[in-house]
């Protein structure tokens, strides 16, 4: 997804329509209610509502910007993951199990 809104983004500048990627960390839906066979996850970490990111994207259609992050601190995670990939992949694999 990164890759097709860069890209995406470079192809429409100038033509006032902007991309944006949205990042939301662990979110209360109803779809692990729906798929609990398919996927176990395991609680660990803040939690937002869909609420939030909903109100992310608001803003972010008000002043649009290439990145969302509804939770502010995962920008953070964001640049760990640059970094240091392959440790970010071993933490996450502990946290999602199927």
């Amino acid at each position: 997804m990164v890759a097709v809104s860069e890209s995406l983004r470079l192809e429409l500048r100038g033509s006032g329509i902007h991309v944006s990627l949205v990042y939301p960390i662990y979110t209360l839906t109803e779809f692990h209610d729906v798929e609990p066979k398919r996927f176990r996850l395991r609680r660990a970490g803040p939690v937002q509502t869909a609420d939030q990111v909903a109100r992310a994207m608001l803003r972010c259609l008000r002043r649009p910007r290439a990145e969302v992050y509804p939770y502010r601190p995962a920008r953070l995670l964001a640049g760990f993951a640059a970094v240091f990939p392959g440790l970010l992949d071993r933490m996450m694999g502990r946290v999602l199990t199927r």
